[in-house]
C-alpha cells in the first residue's frame, strides 16, 4: 500500500516532492489546512498539513515537505512549499475555469471559451477582455472580470511560488500583493525592508528574509530600515517627539551588529541621508524627528498662532449680568476662578481649563456652554473627547451629545479626516474633555479641522499621566503661554469623598488618609505578590456579590508582567467571572483565550472598524461566518464597542486584549465605579506620583489598593516626571 511505501522511503529520506489532487479539506483555520491528498499513481490518500491559500477539493498541487509522525494523527507530510501547476491541456484548462475559482464561469461557459482558444486559452485571456467578446453568454462587464481574475490568479501563482519558502504565510503574501501589485516579488527579493512600509513585517522579520536571501548585512537599505525602526519604536514607547542623533545611532548599531559589523560612520551616513528626506526624518541640530511628528508639531504651532492672533474681543453684551442670571437659573454660586474661565472664553479663541477632582471642571464647563449659548442663540457648540468612554461621560454630565474626536472629524477607513484645513468643522465652540490624553498627532487633527473663528476649550487635568502617544500637548500649551485657568478649590461634595481627598494628598506628596467611618477608600497591606493577586481576586468576587458588574470594576496595574501584572490578573479574573464552558466556542490569540462575555480592549487604532486604541468592549459571540473575499467559512469574534457591533477574524485578534485588568496608561479618559490597584515594589520602575494619582482619579465610588506601605510611599514621593522630548513650546513661542 502507498502508506507502507512511504514509510519505507522515509526510513532513509525524510523529504518529499509529491504531485496530486486535494480530495477533501479535513481541517482549516485561517491559512492552516489539514488536507486529504491523493498522490499521482496511488490508491490511498495521504494527509498533508501546512499553510495554503484559496485551495479547494479537486485542485491539482505539487507539494514539498518533510514526513513526520504525529502522536495523534499518525504519518503526515508537513508542507513547507507548494504550487498549483498551471493547466496545460484543453481538458485541464476547462476543468480549471469551471472549478469556481473564476467567478462568472461555469462548466458551459468554460467549454465555450476552451473551444474558441484551445491550449492557448489562459495566455489569450491575459492579453485583454476584448478577446472574450465573441463568446456566447459573456457580456463586456463579465469579460473584464474574467480577464482580471485570470491575471490575478497567474500573479498569485508567481507570488506563492516565490514567497512561501521565505516565511510568508499565504495571507501575508496576499497583503503584500495588495500594496505592491506585480512588483511584489522583485521588491521582496531586492529590498525586503520595504515590507515595513505596510506594517506587514517589522524590521526583525524583514531582516530574517534578507538573511535567507543572502543580501549584504551592510547594505544602505538595511541600515536605513534599522534607523527608521529604532526612531519609530523609541518615540512610540517613550512618548518623545524627537531623539538625539547619538541615541538613534547607538540603538541602531546595537540592532544591526547582532549578526554583522556596521561601522558608526556607515550608520551616520545613512542617518544624514534620511534626514534630507523630510517624509522620513527631520533634523533640527542634534534633534532628529520622525517626519510625521515634526509636521504635526509645526501644524499645531501654526494653527495656535493663527487662532490667538484672530481674536475679536468686541463685546456688546453684559457678561457679568449673564453670569449672575446663569447662577440664579442653576441655583449655584460660581467661584472666582470659575467666573474667570467664563469671562476668558470670550477674550480668547483658545482656553485651557485644568484642575484636579472635585474642583468644579464639569460645572465650569456647563456654565461656559450655557452662557455662550445665551450670548449667541444660533451658536453651534460641539463636545468631544479622545475616547468613547470619556465622550459618553461628557454627554452624561452636560446633558448634551458628545462624541469621540475620531467620529467628530469623520476619519475614514484610510485614516483621512473629512474635516481639515480645506473643509473646516462647522463649529463656533469646540469643547474637548480629557485633553491630557491628546498626543501630538491627534492634536494636529483637531487644530487642522477648525477655522480661525472657532473657539476651543480644552478641559483636562495636567497632573495626570501624559498621553500614551508621543507628545505632551496640554502641558506644552500651558508652558507656551496659552490662556489657562487652573481650578484649585475643592467643593463640598469633593470634601466628603476620600477618593477626592486622597487624590489631592497624593498630588501634594502626602500619604493617604483613610477614615474608618467611610467606605470608599481601602488599603490592604500584603507583601507577597502571589498573595496580592489572590486578594485582588477575592475583592473582585466580593464586589460582584455586592451587585457591581464586570464593566463597573476595573483593575489598574502599573505593568503587564509579573504575578500582579495585567497578563496574569486577566487570566485569573477570567477564570472566575467567565470560565470555560463545555461546548462553548472560544478563540485563542497568543497566550490569551477569548470567550463570549469577556471584557476586551482595543490596542491599536482601526479606522476601518472605527474602533480605537483604548476602547473597551464586550465579546458578544464567537462562531463562523462566510467570508466572501476568502470564499469560505472562517472563525470570527463579534464584540460591542460604543454600542456598535464589530467583527474580528482570527488574524485580527492581535488587536484585542482581555480588559479585566489594564495598565493605568490605558485607563486614561475612563471612569469606573470601583478601581483595584496592586501597589508593589515588583513594579518599582513604574511607581510614580502621577501614575498613582491617575489610577485613583479613575474611580467614582471606591478605590482598593493592595500591596505594601513601602511601595505606596515610593510612588507618592517619586515626583520625577519623565521629561518628554518635544519642540512644541519652542515652535509656538517663536511663532508668537
Amino acid at each position: 500500500m502507498f502508506a507502507e511505501q512511504i514509510e519505507q522511503q522515509t526510513s532513509q529520506v525524510s523529504t518529499a516532492i509529491i504531485k496530486g489532487i486535494i480530495k477533501r479539506i479535513i481541517f482549516q483555520k485561517d491559512d492552516f489546512h489539514i488536507l486529504s491528498f491523493m498522490a499521482e499513481k496511488t490508491k490511498e490518500p495521504i494527509t498533508i498539513v501546512g499553510d495554503f491559500f484559496n485551495v479547494a477539493p479537486e485542485d491539482d498541487l505539487t507539494v514539498w515537505g518533510e514526513w513526520e509522525s504525529h502522536p495523534k494523527f499518525g504519518h503526515q507530510l508537513k508542507v513547507s512549499k507548494w504550487e498549483r501547476p498551471l493547466p496545460s491541456t484543453m481538458e485541464q484548462i476547462e476543468k480549471y475555469l469551471a472549478s469556481g475559482h473564476i467567478k462568472g464561469i461555469g462548466p458551459v461557459k468554460a467549454a465555450r471559451i476552451v473551444r474558441e482558444f484551445g491550449e492557448r486559452t489562459l495566455d489569450v485571456i491575459q492579453t485583454g477582455p476584448d478577446v472574450l467578446g465573441n463568446i456566447k453568454g459573456i457580456n463586456r462587464e463579465q469579460a473584464q472580470h474574467i480577464h482580471q481574475s485570470i491575471v490575478e490568479r497567474m500573479e498569485e501563482q508567481h507570488l506563492l511560488l516565490n514567497l512561501l519558502h521565505l516565511g510568508f504565510s499565504a495571507s501575508m503574501a496576499k497583503r503584500a500583493y495588495k500594496h505592491f501589485k506585480s512588483k511584489t516579488v522583485d521588491i521582496v527579493k531586492t529590498n525586503p525592508y520595504r515590507l515595513t512600509e505596510v506594517n506587514l513585517f517589522g524590521f526583525h522579520k524583514a531582516d530574517q528574509i534578507a538573511s535567507h536571501l543572502g543580501l549584504p548585512t551592510d547594505s544602505s537599505e538595511r541600515i536605513q530600515a534599522a534607523i527608521l525602526h529604532v526612531t519609530e519604536e523609541t518615540t512610540k514607547s517613550t512618548g518623545h517627539c524627537w531623539l538625539t542623533r547619538d541615541e538613534i545611532l547607538e540603538e541602531a548599531l546595537k540592532l544591526l551588529n547582532k549578526n554583522s559589523n556596521v561601522s558608526w560612520e556607515s550608520a551616520e551616513k545613512e542617518l544624514t541621508y534620511l534626514s534630507t528626506l523630510d517624509s522620513q526624518l527631520v533634523q533640527m541640530g542634534e534633534q532628529i524627528y520622525p517626519g510625521r511628528l515634526f509636521r504635526a508639531e509645526s501644524i499645531v504651532a501654526n494653527r495656535i498662532s493663527s487662532l490667538t492672533s484672530s481674536v475679536h474681543t468686541n463685546r456688546h453684551f453684559p457678561l457679568h449680568r449673564m453670569i449672575e442670571l446663569y447662577e440664579k437659573r442653576s441655583k449655584i454660586k460660581l467661584a472666582k476662578n470659575q467666573r474667570e474661565a467664563v469671562e476668558a472664553i470670550f477674550q480668547t479663541n483658545l482656553l485651557i481649563l485644568t484642575g484636579g477632582p472635585g474642583t468644579g471642571k464639569t460645572q465650569t464647563t456647563r456654565a461656559i456652554i450655557d452662557i455662550f449659548e445665551q450670548v449667541n442663540a444660533n451658536a453651534k457648540i460641539v463636545l468631544s473627547a479622545p475616547t468613547g468612554r470619556a465622550s459618553r461621560r461628557m454627554s452624561e454630565v452636560t446633558g448634551r451629545e458628545a462624541g469621540t474626536i475620531h467620529s467628530l472629524l469623520k476619519i475614514n477607513k484610510s485614516g483621512k479626516p473629512t474635516y481639515d484645513t480645506n473643509n473646516p468643522l462647522p463649529c463656533d465652540l469646540l469643547v474637548i474633555d480629557e485633553s491630557s490624553m491628546l498626543d501630538i498627532s491627534l492634536a494636529r487633527r483637531v487644530f487642522e479641522s477648525i477655522s480661525d473663528d472657532t473657539k476651543i476649550l480644552l478641559v483636562g487635568d495636567i497632573d495626570q499621566l501624559p498621553s500614551v502617544g508621543p507628545g505632551n500637548v496640554l502641558n506644552d500649551l500651558i508652558n507656551a503661554g496659552v490662556s489657562t485657568v487652573r481650578l484649585k478649590e475643592i467643593f463640598r461634595q469633593g470634601k466628603e469623598s476620600q477618593i477626592v481627598i486622597n487624590a489631592h494628598r497624593i498630588n501634594q506628596g502626602k500619604n493617604i488618609d483613610i477614615a474608618v467611618n467611610k467606605d470608599d477608600f481601602y488599603f490592604i497591606a500584603k507583601e507577597d505578590p502571589e498573595e496580592i493577586a489572590q486578594l485582588i481576586l477575592r475583592s473582585v468576587r466580593r464586589l460582584l456579590q455586592k451587585g457591581m458588574t464586570v464593566e463597573e470594576i476595573q483593575i489598574l496595574c502599573p505593568m503587564k508582567k509579573g504575578p500582579v501584572g495585567t497578563t496574569n490578573l486577566n487570566r485569573l479574573i477570567q477564570s472566575i467571572v467567565n470560565p470555560k464552558m463545555y461546548g462553548a466556542s472560544e478563540l485563542m490569540s497568543g497566550n490569551e483565550v477569548f470567550r463570549s462575555g469577556d471584557k476586551v480592549i482595543q490596542t491599536k487604532n482601526n479606522y476601518g472598524k472605527q474602533v480605537f486604541n483604548g476602547d473597551v468592549g464586550i465579546v458578544q459571540n464567537i462562531g463562523s461566518f462566510y467570508d466572501e473575499d476568502e470564499g469560505r467559512e472562517v472563525m470570527s469574534l463579534t464584540a460591542i464597542f460604543n454600542g456598535e457591533t464589530v467583527r474580528y477574524q482570527e488574524n485580527e485578534l492581535g488587536q484585542l486584549s482581555l480588559a479585566y485588568a489594564v495598565t493605568v496608561h490605558k485607563s486614561q479618559g475612563s471612569e469606573y465605579e470601583a478601581v483595584i490597584m496592586p501597589v508593589t515594589t515588583q513594579h518599582y520602575v513604574m511607581l510614580a506620583r502621577n501614575l498613582l494619582y491617575t489610577a485613583v482619579t479613575r474611580a467614582k465610588k471606591m478605590v482598593i489598593l493592595v500591596g505594601t506601605q513601602k511601595a505606596l510611599h515610593l510612588a507618592i514621593r517619586n515626583n520625577k516626571i519623565s521629561q518628554r522630548n518635544t519642540g512644541l513650546i519652542h515652535k509656538i513661542v517663536t511663532k508668537g
